[in-house]
């Protein structure tokens, strides 16, 4: 089976207002697939409908090729941390796990100690959760997420307020999870360095809509060098930058030009300006970075 997760025009209105349009998304076995938006895009949304926390208005979730809604089989093979962790916070984390694990009539020995180990709560020992610490709550969820062995795990921005320390712990445990228990994940996020170290493809969402999906190595070379032309005559230069051959550039403001390019083209550039009659007060280049190209991309 090519895809162990797809949606299909997935749609989730409120009334005119469409939370989620037209959501298409495929995602391999295996895979860490990095969801991007800024937050009121429509992840949330969008995961809700995908574990079958909410119903879609319109189109379908499929996942090993059949619809979760309609075989529970296949809605117990999906994991999910959406949005708070919901804890009894007068209960331990083994308290609370082994309450889902007798919802879920799981009894086999050792397996809520299993889980405590995976994601670091060992030691826990009898602290109730409303002392927990940020970091642990986010691991409790993680293993209640995990309680049932799904293949696929749904993370709903699980870095979300935690200091440096701890968003590294976490990275630790997903890429823990995926490479050991071959777990196919999808995480939501905006804190786009930190996904960038964690997923192997990505989809960005903005104002409820799939505006692209690429793979990691896609990624990195739409990060291009970026050249900034500095002229008193940005817009006259425009189609001099074009006839140059840089179809993929910004007007910043009265005095700035950025050229999507790598920095070999500066030579080119520079002498068709010059030939152009067009004033350069400088020209430099810079590699843009993952949150540059995902601002520009979500401007355009």
């Amino acid at each position: 089976m090519e895809y162990i997760l797809e949606t299909s025009g997935l749609t989730k209105r409120y009334f005119k207002h469409a939370a989620a349009d037209n959501i298409s998304i495929k995602i391999r076995q295996g895979e860490i697939y990095g969801f991007i938006g800024k937050n009121g895009a429509g992840k949330t949304t969008t995961m809700r409908m995908i574990c079958g926390l909410s119903c879609p208005t319109s189109g379908e979730v499929k996942i090993f090729g059949k619809n979760p809604a309609k075989d529970a089989d296949i809605s117990r093979r999906v994991g999910c941390l959406i949005e708070a962790p919901g804890f009894h916070n007068n209960m331990t984390a083994y308290e609370n796990l082994k309450a889902k694990c007798v919802l879920a009539g799981i009894k086999k020995k050792g397996y809520i100690e299993d889980l405590l180990e995976i994601v670091g709560l060992e030691n826990a020992g009898k602290k109730t959760i409303k002392n927990f610490s940020l970091g642990m709550k986010q691991r409790l969820g993680i293993a209640l997420a995990l309680v049932g062995d799904p293949d696929i795990l749904l993370l709903d921005e699980p870095i979300n307020g935690l200091d440096p320390q701890g968003i590294a712990e976490i990275r630790a445990l997903i890429l823990k999870l995926n490479k050991e228990r071959n777990i196919t994940i999808l995480i939501s996020s905006h804190i786009l360095e930190e996904l960038v170290k964690l997923a192997t493809c990505y989809g960005i969402i903005h104002n409820g809509k799939m505006i692209r999906e690429f793979t990691h190595d896609e990624l990195m070379k739409e990060c291009t060098e970026c050249i900034t032309l500095l002229t008193d005559t940005p817009e006259a230069a425009a189609p001099v930058i074009e006839g140059a051959g840089c179809a993929d550039y910004k007007v910043i403001d009265s005095t700035t030009v950025e050229i999507y390019r790598e920095s070999e083209a500066i030579p080119e550039i520079t002498r068709a300006l010059v030939n152009g009659g067009i004033s350069v007060m400088g020209i430099t280049s810079k590699k843009e970075s993952v949150e540059e190209f995902f601002f520009r991309l979500t401007s355009e």
